[in-house]
């Protein structure tokens, strides 16, 4: 500063002589340079004025019971409550209001709370306001409660010519896909199936729960009961949602009684009186992020089997029309009408492929595929498996029978080609981000004519990708050999050849349990997984906001 000081003295004793000087016949530029050298530098810029601003809410639905009294939202806050956000408004930035400050709530009020010191002061009972603080110079601490997924309001804090408004929203309700890491896997463990059980048990160790049949009235199904999502808030919040199906057998109830609890809730929608197969939760599912068109899915899209409109004709109406409203993940519908059970995932899945530009795969039953296989092998190759159950002994009784070729073929040009096409469509997918799994389908007595798996679906699938360890890949063994070495099986390495090779394969015994029962591995399994992004930056195009 006292260079300055003497730079700004020099500069005006010379601008004072500059008359004389000039009368002298000097040249008055030389006062310019007085100012010019290395001793004369500019003062610093007053630095701006604070600004009136404040954060934005980003937090989850208080749905859950942290303390064993009750949902949260119907109680007054408490400290163990985890679920609740906070909005501090600091001293520093009120005072420049120079007065009494105003905040107005607008949005959904029915499902936003704001309190001060334990009171309720604006948003459900309280109101919109406009609620008036007077700085005093400390922070004015509020906190922010939820009521529901998805939630969105709008706080502006005024005070005289100053204006902000701070968002405040609550987490969509994302279901969960192949990519994120697996946190947990179960399954139900019924006599017949143990060697799926062990399969998982060896393999994933304390990861894996093998829930007692006789505690679920041998209801093997998992995946039909339940979908897990996931919500989180930006103050590491996490609330965990089991979808609970209308599906209603055995495994109903087993969701209250081991995982809600804190963090986590179990929610239905849908009316049971309307349920049918379609409503079960291997017709619903959630592919990895994508772009689309430009337009970033961050966290997937869903979809789900439906054709029509009517009570019967797919997933329940109230239940996609919920997952719509989340907006995040922009479900569409498939064809699963064709097939007897009806699901979504007896014809597709997800893979991850760090390979590949999207890092994963879409997998999808292709017939081709199957015949191609088949057209390499001796027509007198046995399948004990096939011949036992399905009346087809060897390749060359697959291959002769007229009919079923052309059932096969029929269906690949009437469901599946255009299903490649839609998923395609939907998710911005190329031939090269499809992995075509040799499959084969069979009519199925007293099942109108419909379908279900010849070849057990190995596109039937769960990756368990614990973190930090191996990917693993359950899925069923085809059995399309003579012998119980699986090194031989023609349809195992025409999987494998098509994946990438960092994937640790398990093709499992799902062979009477599952298969027999018109279903495979992923119709017998349950995982719960680990949430990676954060909505609040990155799906907000999504969600109306920006």
């Amino acid at each position: 500063m006292s260079r300055i000081t003497c730079a700004l003295v020099l500069c005006s004793v010379a601008a004072c002589g500059g008359e004389e000087a000039n009368q002298n016949g000097a040249d008055a530029g030389t006062v310019t340079d007085a100012c010019s050298g290395s001793d004369c530098t500019t003062p610093d810029a007053p630095p701006p004025p604070p600004a009136w601003t404040f954060h934005n809410v980003f937090g989850v639905a208080n749905l859950d019971d942290d303390d064993g009294g009750g949902r949260d939202w119907e109680q007054a806050p408490f400290a163990t409550d985890d679920d609740l956000s906070k909005l501090v408004l600091p001293g520093s930035t009120l005072a420049l209001g120079g007065g009494p400050v105003q905040l107005t709530l607008s949005g959904s009020l029915t499902n936003i709370r704001i309190y001060r010191a334990d009171v309720l002061v604006l948003g459900d009972t309280a109101g919109a306001g406009p609620l008036t603080i007077t700085p005093d110079g400390s922070d004015v601490e509020l906190v922010v409660e939820f009521g529901n997924f998805a939630v969105a309001g709008e706080l502006a804090i005024a005070a005289g010519t100053n204006t902000w408004v701070s968002k405040l929203q609550s987490a969509p309700l994302l279901m969960n896909h192949h990519l994120q890491p697996a946190e947990h896997v179960w399954a139900t463990a019924v006599n017949g199936n143990a060697s799926f059980i062990n399969s998982y048990q060896s393999v994933l160790g304390t990861k894996f729960t093998a829930v007692a049949g006789s505690t679920v009235g041998g209801d093997v199904w998992m995946q039909d009961e339940f979908e897990f999502g996931t919500t989180t808030g930006e103050g590491n919040q996490r609330l965990d949602v089991v979808i609970d199906s209308i599906r209603d057998r055995g495994l109903n109830g087993l969701a209250q009684r081991i995982w809600v609890g804190p963090d986590t809730i179990a929610a239905t929608w849908g009316n049971t009186q309307f349920r049918t197969s379609y409503d079960s939760f291997g017709n619903l599912e959630a592919s990895p992020p994508v772009t689309v068109n430009g337009v970033v899915y961050p966290f997937g899209k869903i979809y789900y089997g439906r054709v029509g409109t009517g009570t019967t004709s797919g997933l329940s109406t109230t239940l996609g029309t919920f997952l719509a409203s989340q907006k995040v993940q922009a479900p569409f519908q498939l064809p699963t009408n064709w097939l007897c059970v009806g699901h979504v995932d007896e014809y597709s899945s997800f893979l991850p492929d760090p390979a590949s530009p999207k890092g994963f795969k879409l997998v999808i039953a292709d017939v081709p595929a199957a015949l191609a296989v088949l057209a390499t092998l001796p027509p007198t190759a046995t399948l004990p498996y096939y011949g036992q159950d399905h009346g087809y002994p060897t390749v060359g009784s697959i291959l002769n029978d007229a009919a079923l070729i052309a059932l096969n073929n029929d269906l690949q040009a009437d469901y599946l080609n255009p299903i490649v096409a839609k998923f395609k469509t939907e998710l911005g997918l190329t031939d090269a981000d499809i992995i075509k799994v040799p499959s084969l389908f069979e009519t199925v007595s007293n099942c109108g004519g419909r379908v279900a798996a010849l070849i057990p679906g190995m596109a039937n699938l769960i990756v368990a990708n614990v973190d930090g360890q191996t990917t693993h890949v359950f899925t069923a063994d085809p059995f399309f050999r003579s012998t119980t070495n699986q090194a031989t099986d023609p349809m195992i390495n025409a999987f494998k050849a098509a994946s990438s090779p960092t994937l640790q394969w398990h093709f499992i015994d799902d062979w009477n349990t599952y298969h027999l029962g018109l279903g495979e591995v992923h119709c017998g399994t349950n995982v719960r997984r680990t949430p990676t992004a954060s909505w609040w930056t990155t799906a907000q195009h999504l969600m109306g906001s920006n």
